[in-house]
Parts: structure tokens; sequence; C-alpha cells
């Protein structure tokens, strides 16, 4: 799992298969998806990021610009294939709901 930030944001999600979680310290849902959920997605062409919504705002206004929807509450996740927003889901979600969101 990598660190998205506004300086790595727009060249990780060219590269091919990106999947984003918006977190914030703090979050209990988040914490579960980040330990838990996304480890468990075993697609050795995806790559996943997180961002901290408190410190990254740029980087999620881009995320609401792409997807054409604003981030209420978190965790969100975002995925991009190619550079171009393919998937949204707001809340938590099931490594099923993942493995739905990349595929």
């Amino acid at each position: 799992m990598i660190t998205i930030t506004t300086s790595n944001f727009q060249k990780e999600k060219k590269k091919g298969r990106l999947l984003v979680e918006i977190f914030q310290p703090g979050c209990v849902p988040c914490k579960r998806m980040q330990n838990d959920i996304l480890p468990e997605i075993n697609k050795k062409d995806l790559v996943i990021g997180t961002v901290d919504a408190t410190q990254q705002m740029d980087v999620v206004h881009q995320i609401q610009e792409d997807s054409g929807r604003s981030i209420m509450s978190v965790p969100v996740l975002v995925f991009y294939k190619n550079g171009v927003f393919a998937g949204r889901k707001d809340g938590f979600a099931s490594i099923d709901d993942v493995e739905k969101l990349v595929s």
C-alpha cells in the first residue's frame, strides 16, 4: 500500500490500475479497511493507495471532480484504470465489494 499525495497522484493513477481509499485518522471503519480488507485484495496489477482527507485536500478535490460526486464521509474507495475514473464505493466495503469494484 502506498500513500497518495498531491505530488504522486497524477503519476500513480496513469500507471494502470489504482485503488484509492480516502480516510481520516481515528476513523474505525477506515482502519479496518486498511488493516483487514485491502491487504486481502490480491491483484498483481493493482496498486492500492491511501489518501488522508485531513492532509491531502487537493487530492480529495480532484477525486470529487473525477467522480462527479462530493465526498461527505469516509471511507471512500475510488478506482482508476489507465488514468480514468472507473468506479467508486462510499462507506465500508467488504472483500466482495472491493473485488467487484476493481473487476
